[in-house]
């Protein structure tokens, strides 16, 4: 164990330079690390408006986004993979359910006219 003022004691399992805890990155083994559900939340991404525009353009032209294109495109965004993945998964979602709603008024008008 090695003494620090701030926190008590920090475990050490292999030789890692203190420094790194203190700066706040993660140093603990992967095996160490707590599991996802372990009650904390994810912090929500907040996407900027240019980054916004070029997502729903690119949306606009395809509606799913893998592999590659996917890497290039979180690149030139500045996001990670899975920051795009995820947006693409709810623009999805959210374009279903506009879709279904518009079919849902179109068939109400419908039956109306009958």
């Amino acid at each position: 164990l090695t003494p620090n003022t701030n926190w008590g004691f920090i475990k050490r399992t292999s030789p890692m330079p203190i420094n790194d805890v203190i700066r706040g990155n993660d140093v603990t083994p992967p095996h160490e690390r707590p599991k996802a559900d372990d009650g904390r939340k994810r912090i929500r991404t907040i996407f900027t408006p240019e980054q916004l525009e070029k997502l729903e353009s690119e949306f606009g032209r395809q509606h799913y986004m893998v592999g590659s294109e996917r890497y290039y495109l979180a690149r030139q965004l500045k996001l990670n993979e899975a920051q795009v993945k995820v947006w693409f998964q709810n623009r999805r979602i959210k374009w279903r359910k506009q879709r279904h709603q518009t079919n849902g008024r179109n068939q109400s008008k419908f039956a109306t006219l009958q």
